[in-house]
């Protein structure tokens, strides 16, 4: 993939990767359309080893997941629509690298253009708001370019845990106590282009129709940060 956009979410306690949480959630995602298919429908897909830092081919599920186990993490290749995206688990913390505490879906920018590019967007929230739903994660952001020149730093999990919001993405997800520590009300009254309050509490925050395109109703990530109390 060339230039992505990303939604990271984290969980709340970090555990140890297993078969059956990996089955779950690649079902739950084939209830949306997103499945793994085998590798003759898509050069791309397989999977990505952190370990052995290659990506590697393989049309069978299942062995994926048992690899994805006892590498303690890893990306998969998946099929959305006519679209190749990337779902990762894996951990941002060294100290404790058997203990996933994070998962994404990355997605390729070439999706976004177009007249079908906000259609995409508004799947994409969609996609991300069914995760975090079934999911048991406290915060998630969504942003392309996230640690390369001139975009945005990333939040790591240390930080986020603490509170210590690095700036405001395209996409927001506060968990119960992050909305604790900012304020209900005031997140809920942030200039988002959406604010919208989730089933557990927690509430969502999107900055713009599109994560790609400038000339759209954008409101700038500085104008929601003063909001917030958030410092860079």
């Amino acid at each position: 993939m060339g230039d992505v956009y990303r939604t990271t979410f984290y969980f709340n306690q970090p555990f140890k990767l297993n078969f059956d949480f990996l089955k779950d959630v690649i079902f739950k995602l084939e209830r949306k359309g997103i499945s793994y298919m085998p590798v003759e429908e898509n050069k791309y897909l397989g999977y990505w080893s952190y370990l052995r830092e290659d990506w590697f081919e393989c049309d069978n599920i299942d062995e994926i997941l048992n690899i994805l186990c006892q590498e303690k993490g890893g990306r998969i290749g998946l099929w959305w629509d006519k679209r190749d995206i990337c779902l990762s688990i894996h951990s941002d913390e060294m100290k404790q690298p058997e203990f996933v505490n994070y998962l994404n879906i990355s997605v390729d920018q070439v999706y976004f253009r177009g007249l079908e590019g906000n259609e995409m967007a508004i799947q994409l929230i969609e996609i991300n708001k069914y995760l975090y739903n079934f999911l048991d994660f406290f915060y998630g952001y969504g942003e392309y370019g996230i640690g390369m020149v001139g975009g945005p730093p990333a939040t790591r999990y240390a930080d986020a845990k603490l509170g210590s919001i690095k700036t405001i993405y395209w996409t927001n997800f506060f968990g119960p106590q992050l909305v604790e520590k900012f304020g209900k009300e005031k997140l809920l009254s942030s200039p988002s282009y959406i604010t919208e309050e989730l089933a557990d509490g927690g509430i969502m925050l999107v900055r713009s129709p599109n994560p790609f395109t400038i000339d759209e109703p954008c409101i700038k990530a500085e104008t929601i940060e003063k909001h917030l109390g958030i410092k860079r």
